[in-house]
């Protein structure tokens, strides 16, 4: 990026001053009068016009100024706070675009999904150093695929974003690819092998997603980031290493890689690090993959462990057993998801646990029951549906909504304790082939009645059992902390 403040020329022994903006706010000589006369008008006018070079030079990126006329940039917010812009087609027409780096003060940083889709008339792009992400079919039916041969890939200036044809079985990118676009070679069932280069600084989400056959990968030391999915259900790859650029890895980027054994990070990376070939960040307070096929049965969360990232231990069929540390306040949405083999979750003295994500444990057949810390507020949808094999669970006090499908088809479900502090449930929550106990933290049926329960939940037991604390008929109490009639 070019940055100034103050540009100063000189002309003989004249001076003149001008900011960013390019407006003269001072001129100084010590020439005599005839020489003033006669060259200071010429001279400050040349001033400007060098001050608009470089202003033009710094406002886009380097090759084109502020970038083709009718391109739409889009917001990227951090929080609350625009951060960069993405690009897309808008209005322009020219068959040469040229993205600029620079958009209002802010960093171009990707080009949208579909952003130049049908661009028939487009047969070349710029895109600047500052974009680290060429969205999915960001330009899918435009001109550059006609400058590509048949059974090669495409590309968009310095970006591999797809394939024309059948590429075999190998791929070598050209030498001087900088990014690889999302989905650039998604279900690339041939591909057992590719090359990539040396600069290479971006690999788009689910690039290689799907690719069956891709045995093994070297990342080369250049890459920053690495999209979502990148390289989810590569079922041959068996061994990864992170090397020591990349500061920024997606959701699920080894899902479904069921041959993986191993994560290896090089060891001086700034952002990440393994633990017994198990990927989290530098810190070790994140949790971002356990690799699939790891030897093994059993596994205890480290302590240091405070979140369990989406999709961590996705499709692990061959755990059997896993005890989560106490300081983890977050187990991120499908985090132990398709875990068919998953048996008992245990959660370690003085647990802080307060969420639990969408479809955490969904379809976890095995598991029969699962004791939810009394810290948690919060259950996402689906974070228990297809636990075939779950028996009974206690919703702790705190969780005001049971959300939509979270126990669907759970179909052999015999119990289940609601809470007081429940005031919501949610379309088919309770969607089970069989009869079911609800034991209600409430005194009362008005209690109940208060409780705003989707149409669709028709399979919830409309006569729940009432909590009390002496004999009551129809009503339940803890007995050794179980649910018990009285």
């Amino acid at each position: 990026m070019c940055h100034f403040d103050r540009t100063i020329c000189h002309f003989d022994r004249m001076i003149c001053h001008f900011d960013r903006s390019g407006e003269i706010h001072s001129v100084f000589s010590i020439l005599t009068a005839e020489r003033k006369k006669s060259m200071k008008k010429s001279f400050c006018f040349l001033c400007v016009v060098f001050a608009a070079l470089i202003l033009t030079a710094c406002s886009g990126n380097g090759k084109g100024g502020a970038g083709t006329p009718g391109l739409l940039f889009t917001p990227i917010y951090t929080e609350s706070t625009v951060t960069a812009y993405s690009v897309s087609k808008g209005t322009a027409t020219a068959a040469d675009v040229v993205i600029p780096g620079v958009y209002k003060g802010k960093p171009v940083t990707e080009v949208a999904d579909e952003g130049f889709k049908d661009y028939l008339t487009l047969t070349s792009v710029t895109i600047p150093s500052s974009v680290n992400s060429v969205g999915s079919s960001a330009f899918s039916n435009t001109g550059l695929w006609n400058n590509a041969e048949n059974n090669s890939v495409v590309y968009a200036d310095k970006w591999a974003i797809g394939r024309k044809g059948s590429i075999g079985t190998a791929v070598v990118l050209r030498v001087d690819t900088v990014g690889i676009g999302d989905e650039a070679f998604l279900y690339g069932s041939g591909l057992t092998s590719i090359a990539l280069p040396s600069g290479l600084t971006s690999i788009g989400s689910w690039a290689f997603g799907n690719c069956g056959k891709l045995a093994g990968i070297e990342l080369p030391s250049s890459v920053i980031r690495i999209g979502n999915g990148a390289f989810n259900n590569c079922s041959s790859l068996i061994e990864v290493e992170i090397p020591l650029g990349v500061t920024s890895l997606g959701s699920r980027v080894f899902g479904q890689c069921g041959s993986l054994t191993n994560i290896k990070v090089v060891e001086n990376n700034a952002a990440y690090k393994d633990i017994d070939g198990v990927l989290f960040d530098k810190a070790g307070t994140e949790l971002i993959c356990y690799p699939e096929n790891k030897s093994g049965i059993s596994y205890i969360i480290p302590s240091s462990v405070i979140n369990i990232r989406e999709y961590a231990f996705w499709y692990c069929r061959s755990l059997t057993s896993i005890e989560i540390a106490s300081k983890v306040t977050y187990i991120g949405e499908g985090a132990f998801r398709h875990c068919s083999g998953l048996i008992s979750v245990d959660f370690a003295a003085g647990s802080t646990l307060t969420y639990i994500g969408a479809y955490a444990l969904s379809h976890c057949y095995s598991l029969s029951s699962m004791e939810i810390p009394s810290s948690v507020i919060s259950i996402g949808e689906g974070a228990f549906s297809y636990c075939d094999g779950l028996i009974s669970i206690i919703i702790p006090l705190g969780v005001t909504s049971i959300r939509d499908y979270t126990f669907y088809g759970c179909n052999n479900l015999s119990g289940i304790v609601i809470p007081l502090s429940v005031t919501s449930i949610g379309d088919s929550a309770f969607r089970i082939w069989r009869g079911f106990a609800v034991y209600y933290g409430g005194t009362s049926q008005a209690a109940w009645d208060d409780i705003s329960i989707h149409h669709n939940d028709n399979y919830l037991s409309a006569t729940p059992y009432y909590y009390c604390t002496v004999y009551q008929a129809g009503c339940w109490r803890y007995v050794d902390s179980v649910p018990t009639l009285w």
